[in-house]
């Protein structure tokens, strides 16, 4: 029974090196691309959100927009590499949902 355990932490120190190669820290500032769920979007409605970074807590970031600031944290997967908008143009406002 141990050696598939061994196995899969060894695959999951794997797969976390690997995205971490992949998915590079962000900068307070940086803008990113927050995905929309399909639920809540309809079909002419953007699949993105453009975003800025405003804080870094671990490894997650909050995230704010032009309409708000969004409760939960992100992870650093979808970074834009041209800034369209800076942190002091996000109001305070608490978004609830993406």
């Amino acid at each position: 029974m141990k050696l598939p355990k061994r196995g899969q932490k060894r695959q999951a120190e794997k797969m976390l090196e690997s995205s971490a190669k992949r998915f590079k820290p962000l900068e307070v500032g940086q803008n990113v691309r927050v995905p929309v769920a399909d639920v809540d979007r309809a079909k002419t409605d953007a699949r993105n959100i453009l975003g800025v970074i405003l804080d870094k807590q671990d490894d997650f970031y909050k995230v704010g927009t032009k309409h708000g600031r969004f409760d939960q944290l992100f992870a650093r997967n979808q970074p834009v590499s041209e800034n369209f908008m800076d942190g002091c143009e996000v109001p305070n406002i608490v978004a609830k949902s993406v």
